[in-house]
């Protein structure tokens, strides 16, 4: 299996969802850098992976 590279493309904020089911002063995710941060729906980050010619090792 190789290793994988990510990259944050984007992180946005959906603003007619956050004002109806968010917090005042929801913002973009300011997590970016995990995987599974903002998963609320409301501020989604694009990712993008890219396969590389590493080996991962388990």
């Amino acid at each position: 299996m190789k290793k994988v590279r990510i990259t944050v493309l984007k992180t946005t904020l959906d603003k007619e969802l956050a004002a109806e089911y968010g917090i005042e002063g929801l913002t973009a995710c300011p997590m970016m850098k995990a995987i599974c941060s903002c998963n609320d729906g409301l501020r989604p980050v694009i990712f993008k992976l890219e396969a590389t010619d590493e080996d991962s090792h388990v």
